[in-house]
């Protein structure tokens, strides 16, 4: 019958208009083809495929919280059908699996990646076009800007960053000038999730991830409070088939709210005849109430039925065709008619059509002909790619012909045999007795204590010893030809349960270590490994551990990339329109509390897209290999204070990246340092070129000052001695005649000596003191040049002479 009622159910026409798409007829009969997928084409009762998934969700958290049936392990337990009264257990179940679950999930923390939005748009991409020219036509002038700086002392050089290469210009851009609007979208997206207790919701997400396999996110716009995420309970979720897990193959989707009729009256425009139509529908899902003419009975007496509403969103396409008005073969006019437009057969006018994926959205009462609410999903956003976003995002585990599985699942069967093993040992432990003692009563009467005391005393005092001491009492009788007997009057029976136990325990131990083996959460990852145990098999449990459960991690991430996808597409279409005006002016002071020109920078935001990727966060490993560079980098002295402070602040985010950073600032010191060296020793060399020049030059002319002396010296002794010997002639004359005269000439001569003397003395001093002047100024010089020393005594010798 169900089947029946499934053939006949009349699919929607894909290639209706989106007028027609967008009438309520078209409306219920998408919402009469969904239901007849999950419902059955009813009301949600037992049978339908809505309630297996339902099902199959509640056993799953039941599992993983430790509160599955219990019959399974009674009827193990059981072997006739009396048994379980003999039995006294604590049927409680061990959560063997929270454990397990609860340490994946917990480790799916969003403080191990960040966030990158990059703008993919044409105004985005010539801005960068534009921005990387700018530096590429400072860098190639900078030669001549630092010549024209030094010749003519004017600076034309901008007081901005400048590159000395390209690969620096490409590293600048991509790490300190990103364009404004990419740090606004992130801003945007942040403060959206953060408003809407995304640090709860993605708790939550990773424990269904990991419980359930499935996770569901709605994203939608109020009018008041901006971009919504709104989490959506996997129980209440349907979707069509799908074959991929991040459901992009994915045609239709809602969940089923269950309402009150106070809620729908309120949220739609149906009339009180439909209402009551509505809960004479539902009467026997609100059977507490006996009514029975709904025609009659008081609006109040049902407004607090209960009533499932599927809000569902179908995916289709729709044309659009423009009118357009040409003259001299161009394009001066163009307006947007209906689909079945047909343009007139004139060289004046012409139309274009596109067609685009949308998403249509309603409200459908399950079971009924109404819907309400249904139109054109007003947060619909066709992006370039002609990727219409639906307003739910949904990621599974693991998906098979709509058929979930989830890592909970691979607990199960082992978590079982725990919960029986654990049974069993509390069977055994429960049903423990005593050692069993053997008596043989007519060996006991034979014991005699030889004093002839009371047979009954040495009963006693034999069985007491027995239990305190150990003493095991032994007869020998003597049996004639048969020979001697060994007796035992008392001696103690083991028992053999104990043996049983270690079995069990090895037993137990055996299917814990399958829970590790199946999910990958080894010793390594609970943290149980030893502490002592070696670095290298620590890391490479933790390897194996993470390379079992990446699958999740990644859905997890994808999942977080995918909500922020489409709440950039929520934020273009509050940026498109004017009837956005005042969730715009909130989202504008939030980019203003950090960006001060955030008017300028989001006054074109409905004209940019956005490309989304996650950077994962570095381990601790690779934390650890960069410190190593950087500290040999520091011992090196290759790089400054200010780049090592920048490379550890990028390394937080970006190992990578502050790896090839280190390494271009490393190069480029080196190079500096190479050019130091050998300009210095350019300057060296030339200087002592200068210097070795300078020295000849005063040796020179210190020994031509030292000839001219002596040259002086010589010609005034000739002169002295041609006189002499004139004035010896003239002695010879009279000596009476020539008595006073010669007096008188020879201290003439005497003084004229002595003039030469002081006057070859004076030209000495002034000779020396102009060299020592120059001595003085070689020094000076020498001393702030940072020269060789000077070697003055060659040049000092002829001093000694005078």
């Amino acid at each position: 019958m169900e089947t029946q009622r499934k053939n006949l159910v009349k699919l929607p026409d894909p290639l209706a208009s989106i007028e027609e798409k967008t009438s309520p007829e078209y409306g219920l009969a998408v919402a009469e083809m969904i239901s007849a997928d999950w419902f059955n084409g009813g009301l949600i009762k037992s049978g339908c495929e809505f309630l297996s998934r339902r099902d199959y969700v509640r056993k799953q958290r039941l599992f993983v919280r430790g509160e599955h049936d219990l019959d399974y392990f009674k009827n193990q337990m059981a072997k006739g059908d009396n048994d379980l009264d003999y039995i006294n257990l604590d049927w409680t179940n061990i959560n063997w699996a929270e454990k397990f679950c609860r340490i994946v999930s917990n480790g799916l923390d969003d403080g191990n990646y960040k966030l990158d939005v990059r703008a993919t748009d044409k105004i985005a991409a010539l801005k960068k076009t534009e921005k990387q020219d700018y530096y590429l036509k400072y860098m190639k002038s900078r030669p001549m800007l630092e010549k024209a700086k030094e010749v003519l002392g004017i600076d034309l050089m901008p007081k901005t960053f400048i590159p000395e290469d390209e690969e620096e210009m490409k590293l600048y851009m991509e790490i300190k000038d990103r364009p404004k609007i990419e740090i606004a979208e992130e801003i945007l997206i942040d403060y959206v999730l953060n408003t809407n207790e995304w640090q709860f919701l993605s708790g939550q997400y990773n424990k269904d991830l990991v419980d359930v396999g499935l996770i569901i996110g709605r994203i939608y716009t109020d009018k008041n409070d901006g971009v919504k995420l709104a989490y959506v309970d996997p129980e209440n979720y349907i979707h069509s088939k799908v074959t991929r897990n991040d459901f992009a193959d994915k045609y239709y989707e809602g969940y089923v709210d269950t309402i009150t009729l106070s809620d729908i009256r309120r949220e739609s425009n149906f009339d009180d005849e439909t209402l009551r139509k509505i809960a004479k529908s539902y009467s026997s899902v609100n059977a507490t109430k006996a009514i029975k003419d709904y025609d009659a009975c008081g609006l109040d007496d049902i407004l607090d039925y209960r009533i499932d509403v599927l809000r569902f969103a179908y995916k289709t396409s729709k044309r659009i065709v423009y009118k357009k008005k040409i003259r001299n073969g161009e394009t001066i006019k163009v307006s947007r008619k209906d689909d079945n437009y047909i343009a007139p057969q004139r060289k004046d006018v012409g139309s274009e059509i596109g067609v685009f994926d949308t998403w249509l959205e309603g409200n459908y009462i399950v079971g009924t002909n109404f819907i309400y609410g249904y139109k054109e999903c007003e947060n619909n956003y066709d992006d370039i790619m002609n990727k219409a976003m639906s307003p739910f995002v949904t990621m599974a585990f693991d998906i098979y012909e709509n058929r979930l599985r989830s890592f909970a699942e691979n607990i199960k069967a082992p978590a079982r045999q725990l919960q029986k093993i654990s049974l069993k040992i509390q069977h055994l432990v429960n049903e423990l007795t005593p050692d069993l003692k053997e008596i043989d009563l007519d060996q006991l009467a034979e014991l005699d204590d030889g004093k002839g005391g009371v047979k009954r005393e040495t009963w006693e005092t034999a069985l007491t010893l027995m239990g305190t001491k150990g003493v095991i009492f032994k007869k020998r009788i003597n049996m004639g030809e048969d020979g001697i007997k060994d007796s035992h009057a008392a001696r103690p029976m083991p028992s053999q349960q104990g043996s049983a136990l270690t079995i069990l325990l090895n037993v137990w131990a055996h299917y814990y270590n399958l829970i590790r083996e199946n999910t990958g959460v080894n010793p390594a990852r609970d943290g149980s490994m030893p502490a002592d145990a070696l670095v290298g098999i620590n890391q490479m449990a933790q390897l194996a551990s993470n390379t079992v459960t990446r699958n999740i991690v990644e859905t997890s991430v994808s999942f977080k990339k995918k909500i922020s996808e489409v709440i950039s597409t929520r934020l273009h279409t509050i940026f498109s329109y004017k009837e956005a005006k005042k969730i715009r002016e909130v989202y504008e002071n939030v980019v203003g509390k950090q960006m001060l020109d955030a008017m300028e920078v989001l006054k074109d935001r409905n004209l940019h897209e956005f490309g989304f990727t996650f950077e994962m966060m570095p381990t601790a490993e690779e934390i650890k290999n960069f410190n190593d560079i950087l500290n040999l980098a520091i011992q090196e002295q290759n790089i400054d204070v200010e780049i090592v402070f920048q490379t550890r602040q990028l390394a937080k985010v970006n190992i990578k990246k502050a790896i090839e950073y280190l390494m271009y600032h490393r190069r480029k010191r080196i190079k500096q340092r190479q050019e130091e060296q050998m300009m210095l020793a350019q300057n060296k060399s030339q200087n002592d070129s200068a210097a070795a020049q300078t020295k000849i030059q005063a040796e020179a002319m210190a020994y031509q000052g030292k000839k001219q002396v002596d040259l002086q010296y010589e010609s005034q002794l000739a002169q002295i001695e041609i006189m002499k010997h004139k004035a010896m002639k003239e002695i010879e004359v009279p000596y009476s005649d020539k008595e006073f005269e010669q007096d008188v000439y020879l201290k003439k001569i005497e003084s004229m000596a002595s003039l030469s003397k002081e006057e070859f003395k004076e030209d000495s001093k002034n000779e020396r003191t102009k060299i020592q002047a120059t001595q003085q100024s070689k020094i000076v010089d020498q001393r702030s040049k940072d020269k060789d020393p000077i070697d003055f005594e060659s040049e000092d010798r002829w001093f000694e002479t005078v």
